[in-house]
């Protein structure tokens, strides 16, 4: 969004102005940046929850394992939580399957490890990335940072929080970076082609 879509009609000759004019645009552009980066991180979470429950239920289904569907759910459901949520959900499926037969165990234990690792390093940081605007190699350098420093102040608890939160305050940093960045300067810096400030140029 342009000063000039944000302002009235007389501020539209001058930009500095306008600024000066609107002080409560910031403020709104923000709390919409920000309700808009967090909407995407849950609609991109939901997308690889369901992601992994789909391909765990089809491997469960063809390899036998009774209960296959709420299974699946299981290992899904659990993948919400970061870092340790898909090693909670294969675990519960493992010892379930594990009572009606051991090779099933197996397979369940190796195809569910297969099928997380896989949309963890592929979907992903490419459905994060396309959500809440970041490159797909911040997504994955945010997460190693919100997990260090979450583990460094509260341990495995902190690592958790802070890959939870890494990636909205990633997209939410680097929005608020270029809306400052461009306002201050008038200098554009978001691109449909770009790199690490890849989308839709505001109009001038």
């Amino acid at each position: 969004m342009s000063w000039r879509s944000g302002c009235s009609w007389s501020c539209r000759p001058s930009a500095a102005r306008c600024r000066a004019s609107c002080p409560n645009r910031a403020g709104k552009a923000s709390s919409r940046t920000t309700t808009r980066i967090i909407d995407g991180y849950l609609l991109a979470t939901l997308a690889v929850c369901t992601i992994v429950g789909i391909a765990c239920g089809i491997l469960y289904i063809v390899a036998g394992v009774p209960n296959a569907g709420i299974l699946a759910i299981i290992v899904g459901v659990f993948n919400v939580i970061p870092v340790i949520g898909h090693w909670i959900g294969l675990i519960l499926v493992v010892v379930i399957a594990a009572f009606t037969n051991p090779v099933l165990a197996l397979v369940v234990f190796i195809g569910t490890i297969v099928i997380q690792e896989a949309v963890y390093t592929f979907v992903q940081p490419k459905l994060m990335a396309n959500s809440v605007d970041v490159h797909p190699v911040l997504v994955i350098l945010a997460l190693f940072i919100g997990s260090a420093a979450g583990s460094a102040v509260q341990g495995l608890f902190g690592s958790v929080v802070g890959m939870l939160i890494s990636i909205p305050v990633a997209a939410l940093a680097k929005a608020l970076f270029v809306y400052y960045y461009e306002r201050g300067t008038g200098l554009q810096v978001v691109a449909e082609d770009g790199v690490f400030f890849k989308g839709s140029p505001s109009s001038q």
